[in-house]
């Protein structure tokens, strides 16, 4: 179908031009890896509003719901506790599988992904704090990069903290 709808020769092959400037199109038949679900599925949280119910999916860190505009951080928080929470749980049966190493290196990384959490948590909460204490975007920004919270967009949805 493709061959005749590019108007392709017996071989699968078409060229267009010769001059200047030449195309040349060809047909490969040879089937394609299979295509593998997108890493973003990976990464994706879905969080639920408390405060209206709206089940969203979040790609990053969930500060307002995108329906009602509540505040939702501690959901997304949560969300991302227990996810470390599944993974310890799961430590005696990993030791089992793959041996005390792999475990020893999943107690590691939830351990840094508990810090990880607590930081991304504290630097929100300082600017909240300074953003209802009057402080202007300015001195935020300057806070924003002392603090090194470098992307902006976790001040940015604070700003807009009414």
């Amino acid at each position: 179908m493709i061959k005749e709808a590019l108007n392709l020769d017996h071989l699968g092959k078409k060229k267009i031009g010769g001059g200047l400037i030449t195309i040349e199109m060809s047909l490969d038949k040879t089937p394609h890896k299979t295509v593998h679900r997108p890493f973003e599925e990976e990464v994706r949280r879905d969080v639920v509003c408390p405060h209206c119910g709206l089940d969203q999916s979040v790609y990053g860190l969930a500060t307002w719901c995108s329906d009602c505009g509540e505040d939702i951080f501690l959901t997304h928080v949560r969300a991302e506790l227990s996810v470390v929470q599944t993974m310890l749980e799961d430590i005696q049966g990993r030791r089992e599988r793959l041996g005390g190493r792999v475990a020893a290196k999943d107690i590691e990384n939830c351990l840094e992904d508990i810090v990880s959490i607590f930081e991304v948590v504290l630097k929100a909460f300082v600017v909240r704090y300074k953003l209802c204490r009057g402080l202007s975007y300015k001195n935020i920004d300057q806070m924003r990069k002392k603090m090194g919270i470098h992307s902006g967009i976790l001040v940015d949805q604070l700003i807009s903290l009414k």
